[in-house]
């Protein structure tokens, strides 16, 4: 498609979700009414401007009201966001949108040849910590996906030669993780001197890509790097193409760059992201507020790719941010624990000391006792045996909060020394 033909398009989708909206979700219908809007005064993106902007706070406070009706129609799942930047959201995601976000991350590993069967590797967490039988495993294989699961949590400088026996073994083509922890691989193998088969390309999302960080792991692989940038409540995508441009995915979902500020670069501003859904009937999201802010052109180039999706300079996103361990371990995907304990609200850690480190949790309401033995048994699995785990239930205003208001994750004094001369 041409612009003018995506615009067309997403226009369609906008016009489709917004009547579904105004009609089937609580939330909406009672909007639409106080503001004396019907459906079809929103055509466009720049009609989005009629309606207020929504919180995940709002969300949080009253989920249901944001339900479809006819949600069952639509094949809804339960869904919960990682709290890597504050509190965790629960939400639900239909049918078609699980299978777009499939087909999305399918489309974006073919702009650098991948084809749906070829093998590659991935670095994770949350396979391993789902399934006990795998606790102190590196690896999984799953051959239906073609997929060699390595597992990041248990990465340090004196085994960093079986992940790479593994990867010979395998032959990835390609390879996807968080940008911490291909940095912590991709160092940990320039360290020890050890090289792979090139890769065509890696694929990281999740947090901030850093320069350093781009550089080590396109040179440790050597292949190219392509970024992505989304969310869980999946109102809006901006993926990298093979030219180094970061694209905004207008045809996934309605991007609006607001409150734009000068960046103190020229030619450059930053905005705040808002996306709209153009997917998920079960639980539609309107003028929602993404929290992370968007690197924007004065004057945007066009891409020498080709595409006519928008361009943007990039994103700043969640900085990664780690618990060092005593063997060297670097775990930032501490987050996703949240989502495995049943009762757990948030969970924060503060480490002051290298073998030492404090949790905070803080329940809800289904929280009972085998919440805090699920959260050990994790905790040993992901931190080893030889780190001393403090475990305090806390309310939420006894976590730490930032300037900013944001309740980090993990708060930490420990220095992170040059990765590939760490401990081990």
């Amino acid at each position: 498609m041409d612009e003018e033909q995506l615009r067309a398009y997403q226009n369609r989708r906008l016009c489709s979700i917004v009547r579904h909206a105004a009609s089937q979700v609580p939330y909406y219908r009672r909007l639409f009414s106080e503001l004396r809007l019907r459906p079809d005064d929103i055509e466009s993106a720049e009609d989005l401007a009629k309606l207020p902007r929504l919180s995940s706070a709002t969300v949080r406070q009253s989920p249901a009201l944001f339900h479809a009706d006819d949600a069952a129609r639509y094949g809804p799942k339960p869904a919960r966001t990682s709290g890597s930047s504050g509190l965790p959201l629960e939400y639900c995601l239909d049918r078609d949108s699980n299978a777009l976000e499939f087909v999305n991350y399918w489309r974006h590993w073919g702009w650098a040849g991948y084809q749906l069967g070829e093998r590659f590797a991935e670095l994770a967490s949350v396979h391993f910590l789902r399934r006990p039988r795998l606790d102190g495993r590196i690896s999984d294989i799953q051959p239906l996906y073609g997929r060699l699961l390595l597992n990041s949590m248990m990465l340090t400088r004196a085994n960093v030669g079986e992940y790479a026996a593994a990867l010979m073994r395998f032959r990835p083509l390609y390879l996807k993780g968080l940008p911490s922890a291909l940095y912590h691989l991709a160092t940990l193998l320039a360290a020890a001197k050890t090289a792979i088969a090139p890769l065509r390309a890696v694929f990281s999302g999740g947090e901030n890509l850093t320069r350093e960080m781009r550089a080590a792991i396109e040179a440790a692989f050597q292949c190219p790097l392509l970024d992505c940038y989304g969310h869980m409540e999946r109102t809006a995508c901006i993926a990298q193409c093979a030219e180094g441009t970061y694209h905004v995915l207008s045809d996934y979902g309605l991007l609006e760059l607001v409150d734009r500020r000068p960046s103190g670069e020229p030619g450059i501003e930053l905005a705040s992201g808002v996306g709209t859904s153009l997917y998920n009937r079960a639980m539609p999201l309107v003028r929602y507020e993404i929290g992370d802010l968007i690197e924007v052109f004065l004057n945007p180039p066009h891409c020498r790719c080709g595409r006519s999706f928008p361009v943007v300079r990039g994103v700043r996103g969640r900085a990664a941010a780690a618990i060092i361990t005593p063997e060297g371990r670097i775990e930032s995907a501490l987050f996703a624990l949240t989502s495995l304990v049943p009762g757990i609200a948030f969970l924060q850690f503060l480490q002051q000391r290298p073998d030492t480190v404090e949790v905070r949790v803080v329940r809800n309401k289904s929280s009972d006792g085998s919440s805090d033995l699920i959260l050990r048994r994790l905790l040993r699995e992901a931190l080893g045996s030889s780190m001393v785990v403090r475990i305090h239930h806390v309310p939420l205003e006894e976590t730490y909060a930032d300037p900013s208001g944001k309740r980090p994750v993990v708060v930490s004094d420990v220095p992170m020394v040059a990765v590939g001369s760490g401990a081990g």
